[in-house]
């Protein structure tokens, strides 16, 4: 479904972010675009140690912190 959406919108990075990752496999909406799309970005989850290798990190997001993250993770505009 997701990859329906992106295929016909053409976007302009592919650059993903995703909160509540878990682990980074199971259950990871951009798992699909990170194996065979190519694509990069951060995942973050509260509860999953960090995993580099597929930058995953964890960390608990509040409306007070996530700007703050997503400086320190240089994340795109």
């Amino acid at each position: 479904m997701v990859k329906y959406i992106f295929d016909k919108i053409k976007p302009t990075n592919k650059y993903y972010v995703e909160f509540g990752a878990a682990d980074g496999y199971e259950n990871c909406n951009t798992f699909y675009f990170r194996e065979k799309e190519n694509w990069q970005g951060l995942l973050l989850d509260c509860n999953y140690e960090s995993s580099p290798n597929i930058n995953l990190h964890k960390r608990r997001l509040t409306q007070d912190s996530i700007i703050d993250v997503f400086n320190e993770f240089n994340v795109p505009t």
